[in-house]
């Protein structure tokens, strides 16, 4: 490699201080009244700090049907160190997304030998204002740590393949184990890893199947143990959705429309929002449009599989990681959710980046860099902006209803934010408005009448 030694800390450390700088406006945002009351201000293991008896029960017991010990553990210790004070928890998920993109570079870096594209790639993941969500919401702790420990799972096995040895395998091992302990996301670490055998390794060639599958079969081993006991944690619950509730070809349909969804907003950053509602019913022809532009891409990513390898790598990176929540086992109410592409964004950064690099030298020439400094710029102020979308409870759910039109869930949110800060007139119109959209609704007409009452 031609960079100089210090070069590629130098630029990890630039790049980290860009993304705390994009990102410092969280200091101003407060606690989000979803999620965030369950899992921090109202959990009381959370609150009562780090302490022996608190650990014990983030790993023996399953919390809002989530087993995540490291992250319940991570935010007992922000209570003993500042309270519960939203600003540092906020400052501290920046810290993890600024090491995560740090860590993807460096990573990217000694797998591929190349400088300035494994450069271009972690500055979109740090920059893009779909990863707000992940970062400005303190319940997402989990999804910034969970990054933050498979990537450095990341770095590590490249040292391992550079240099065959026990430790930078264990450290591999040990940073995936870690990722589990914050979020299941990173189950998917190890089918990447065999797609980065095929590129920028190119080991396929080199070494039999079965040895590459042996030297990652405990890793494939703690993933499926994770799966089960995310799985347990979940339980019969009503976390679950059933399909009496709603039927597999609302599911299906959903899951085609949100790849494509997730795809144009990656490409094209806009309308972000909190909360996508579930469409209750199957959506036919969006569907079939999502289908026809994912194979399309695929054909693509096939056809150029021997001249430009990166993209079908990308490609199915970004495919793969999306899957478990792509929402075939449905959890939750959401159609989508940004913080889903958390980590499957990377694939999608390393196919377009290396395929700019491929095809736009001689059309380009100079321009490049100044280009590539626009389009990080562009990322950079909006994810400003969408950063200041989280400021409170009731910006982020108008927000959303701006977005996604009005909705009764949505409504509902932005009415219990707006009481909790006291403003009742506001809270009784979105009330008012969702119960005109859904009135049969026992819980909402309840709350409007306690508004009432109190008016």
């Amino acid at each position: 490699m031609n960079d100089a030694p210090l070069r590629p800390i130098a630029i990890a450390l630039l790049l980290a201080a860009v993304i705390v700088v994009a990102f410092s406006g969280v200091a101003d945002c407060d606690f989000v009244p979803l999620d965030d009351s369950s899992h921090v201000y109202e959990n009381a293991v959370v609150r009562g700090g780090l302490t022996l008896d608190g650990v014990r029960t983030a790993f023996a017991t399953p919390h809002a049907s989530l087993w995540v010990p490291l992250t319940t553990c991570s935010l007992m210790a922000d209570v003993s160190l500042f309270g519960l004070d939203p600003r540092w928890m906020h400052l501290e998920n920046v810290a993890w997304h600024a090491g995560a993109a740090a860590l993807l570079f460096l990573g990217l870096r000694r797998l591929t030998g190349r400088l300035w594209p494994s450069a271009m790639v972690a500055a979109l993941f740090g920059l893009h204002p779909i990863n707000v969500e992940s970062v400005a919401w303190v319940a997402e702790r989990k999804n910034v740590l969970c990054a933050f420990f498979t990537l450095l799972a990341l770095w590590s096995w490249a040292h391992y393949i550079q240099r065959p040895r026990l430790l930078p395998w264990l450290g591999a091992f040990v940073a995936f184990a870690l990722a589990l302990l914050a979020k299941p996301m990173a189950v998917t670490l190890p089918c990447v890893l065999l797609l980065l055998d095929a590129w920028p390794l190119r080991r396929w060639s080199a070494q039999p199947w079965w040895r590459l599958l042996l030297e990652k079969a405990p890793l494939f081993a703690l993933a499926v143990a994770t799966s089960r006991v995310a799985t347990w944690a979940t339980g019969p619950r009503d976390a679950i959705v059933t399909l009496e509730e709603l039927p597999l070809a609302a599911r299906l349909t959903n899951a085609l429309t949100s790849y494509a969804a997730y795809l144009g907003q990656l490409v094209f950053p806009r309308d972000f929002a909190v909360l996508y509602p579930h469409p209750i019913v199957a959506q036919w022809a969006p569907a079939f449009a999502a289908l026809a532009l994912l194979l399309v891409v695929t054909f693509i990513a096939w056809r150029a599989r021997r001249t430009q390898p990166w993209l079908m790598v990308g490609w199915l990176i970004f495919l793969g990681m999306l899957m478990p929540s792509i929402g075939l086992v449905q959890v939750g109410c959401q159609a989508r959710a940004d913080r889903f592409t958390y980590l499957a964004q990377i694939g999608l950064f390393v196919a377009l980046v290396w395929s700019a690099d491929r095809l736009w030298p001689a059309a380009l020439g100079k321009w490049r860099a100044p280009l590539a400094a626009a389009v990080l710029l562009a990322l950079g102020v909006g994810t400003a902006r969408q950063v200041h979308v989280w400021s409170d409870g009731p910006t982020l759910f108008e927000h959303a209803i701006a977005v996604t039109g009005p909705h009764p869930q949505i409504l509902d949110l932005a009415a219990n934010a707006h009481a909790r800060r006291g403003d009742t007139e506001t809270a009784i119109r979105y009330w008012q408005r969702s119960l005109a959209l859904l009135p049969d609704n026992p819980t909402t007409a309840a709350e409007l009448r306690a508004a009432l009452a109190r008016r």
